[in-house]
C-alpha cells in the first residue's frame, strides 16, 4: 500500500460515513443501515443506502456508490 492510499484509508477509519452523509441528505435508521433519497437523480422513494458496517454507500436506483 502507498503512502497517498495508507493516509486515506487512515482518514476513512476515523470518520464516521453516515455523520459525513447525513450532512446532505436525510437518512432513516433501517437495521443496521440507514437509507434516503439519492442526491444524484429524482428519487421518490428511499433506494439510498448506508453502511457504517462497511464504511459503504450504494443507490439501487441509480447504481451510484462508494466508499
Amino acid at each position: 500500500m502507498t503512502a497517498e492510499r495508507a493516509d486515506v484509508q487512515q482518514i476513512k477509519d476515523r470518520i464516521d460515513i453516515v455523520s459525513v452523509i447525513s450532512r446532505y441528505v436525510t437518512l432513516t435508521k433501517a437495521g443496521s443501515s440507514y437509507k434516503g433519497r439519492c442526491p444524484f437523480h429524482k428519487d421518490d422513494t428511499p433506494s439510498f443506502w448506508v453502511s457504517p458496517e462497511k464504511g459503504l454507500w450504494h443507490c439501487f436506483g441509480c447504481g451510484a456508490g462508494g466508499d
